[in-house]
């Protein structure tokens, strides 16, 4: 890094032993709670906002509700190389999904479809939670090898690869113990792997998107250059971002480094491939079972569970590897009737609004309602309109919480002044910093 920076090293420097900055993405505008946190845009992603500040987020409903996407603020330039291609119509794969920031980001762009792929057994639970969070009716969640994706059927491929993780040191500092060059090389051997199935699984006239979180040219520009070189019908992609944005051209990719942009080491190229014929496939869909309660979307029998899921989402899933989740699950019938699991509180419809006190009394485990109108009485409790999750009436005096206990929060709340408990922050890397190590 000091070769390639020359006079900017020591500033790079002073930035990586500087505490990392927080970034949230908005889905549902929150109610000024970030006011203290001094948001500042992120420029490149309208939803965007790094906070000079970090909230507990563990203590904000709206946060397990889904109300925003705790994301670092570098990232979300994906969303340059996506909003002008991504159409109604497009089908969208993220080879290395967990645990769903990007995935979610390109599903707010609303295509007709977003698989998201993840390899590792243990991330896909948190894949799967976040997408249903996100409104994914249009989701698919996967678990199998980046290769196992061998038709050409997608208009968008995401590759955000495994790495090294340099830009992270600072949010992260034990990959620095785990840091070596034997480490970086077989991490570049791995990203070539999955940057030639995301070739095989693009259509012609598709984007591919190659995205790390490393500073190591074996791992960015130089395997960019071979990608090139293998596949010469993939045309590099230029962007002419702003000089304000701090943004680095590097070989035919991009980067952004912490001295000068808000934001953690990123690095991101983009590839159009040439038209071409393309592939065509047919599918039976899965069995349409008969709705529930009207929600958008039909409603499919996987495996005994009803799923809530589009058509193209059902069609996809019916071609792909290793299909986990379609859509969001809704219930299952039982002998009394359709029993809904915590993710159908997610769906959108009515529920019993719930203040920020209840709202965090519930996410503990407590169910802090009025006396059940009927023994068997079901509410969907939401906070700002957004699905927590349910209660269930156990007899005349008492509720029953549906929510899981790994969602549950352990955290005391301050039940006399639960508005400021977010407000309870840690010092973050200052904005104003940046144009002063910018202009060094």
């Amino acid at each position: 890094m000091a070769s390639r920076l020359g006079d900017e090293y020591p500033a790079f420097c002073r930035a990586m032993q500087s505490p990392p900055v927080t970034g949230v993405r908005l889905r549902r505008t929150p109610k000024n709670w970030f006011d203290d946190c001094r948001p500042h845009p992120v420029p490149w992603h309208p939803d965007g906002r790094a906070l000079q500040r970090r909230p507990d987020f563990t203590l904000d409903p709206l946060f397990h509700a889904g109300g925003y996407y705790v994301q670092e603020p570098s990232s979300m330039i994906i969303y340059q190389a996506a909003e002008s291609v991504i159409r109604s119509d497009s089908r969208v794969l993220d080879m290395c999904a967990s645990p769903g920031g990007k995935s979610t980001l390109l599903l707010a762009l609303n295509p007709a479809v977003v698989v998201a792929n993840e390899a590792i057994a243990a991330r896909v639970g948190v894949l799967t939670e976040n997408m249903a969070k996100f409104g994914g009716i249009n989701s698919v969640v996967t678990r199998a090898d980046p290769e196992a994706f061998d038709r050409a059927y997608f208009d968008f491929v995401l590759v955000d690869a495994p790495c090294s993780g340099e830009g992270l040191w600072r949010k992260t500092p034990e990959a620095q113990a785990q840091w070596s060059q034997k480490a970086v090389a077989l991490c570049a051997g791995r990203q070539a792997r999955i940057l030639n199935a995301a070739y095989r699984a693009l259509k012609p006239g598709g984007r591919l998107v190659y995205s790390t979180c490393t500073f190591a040219p074996e791992e960015n520009e130089m395997n960019v250059e071979a990608f090139c070189r293998r596949f010469p019908d993939m045309s590099p992609v230029a962007f002419d971002f702003p000089k304000s944005w701090g943004v680095e051209t590097v070989g035919m990719g991009y980067a952004l480094l912490p001295h000068r942009c808000a934001g953690e080491g990123f690095f991101m190229a983009v590839w159009d491939k040439d038209d071409g014929p393309e592939s065509r496939f047919s599918s039976r869909l899965p069995r349409e079972g008969r709705p529930r309660f009207a929600t958008p979307g039909r409603w499919y029998d996987y495996g005994g569970v009803w799923r809530v899921a589009s058509e193209e989402a059902a069609r996809t899933a019916s071609l792909m590897p290793g299909v986990k989740a379609v859509g969001i699950a809704a219930g299952k019938d039982a002998r009394k009737g359709f029993v809904p699991v915590h993710e159908a509180a997610y769906l959108p419809g009515d529920g019993f609004e719930l203040d920020r006190l209840s709202a965090l009394r519930y996410l503990k485990g407590e169910v802090p309602l009025p006396k059940p109108e009927h023994p068997q009485q079901l509410l969907r409790l939401t906070y700002q309109g957004l699905g927590l999750g349910w209660a269930k009436a156990a007899g005349p005096d008492r509720w029953n919480s549906s929510l899981p206990p790994g969602l549950r929060i352990r955290k005391p709340i301050d039940e006399e002044n639960p508005t400021n408990q977010t407000n309870k922050t840690n010092t973050s890397f200052s904005l104003e910093t940046i144009e002063i190590l910018r202009n060094e």
